[in-house]
């Protein structure tokens, strides 16, 4: 697979670059599971652009130290 497709907010940096194998799809799943349980995406940006070189840049990303839970237990 070559082409680049997907939701920018679940892309895998490797798909971004255009080298990538069935390993994107578990980026996205967590992706997709970061966003439903903090209620925000895993990267945010202003336009498509910013968001997609968020992602490509995420080999270095870690969590922030102190995390905001949005739902009341």
């Amino acid at each position: 697979m070559t082409a680049l497709v997907g939701t920018p907010y679940y892309i895998a940096p490797e798909v971004i670059a255009r080298k990538y194998d069935e390993k994107a799809d578990l980026w996205s799943i967590g992706a997709i599971l970061f966003s439903l349980l903090a209620g925000e995406p895993l990267f945010k940006g202003d336009s498509i652009e910013k968001v997609l070189n968020c992602v490509s840049h995420a080999k270095n990303w870690e969590f922030p130290d102190d995390p905001i839970c949005k739902f009341k237990i």
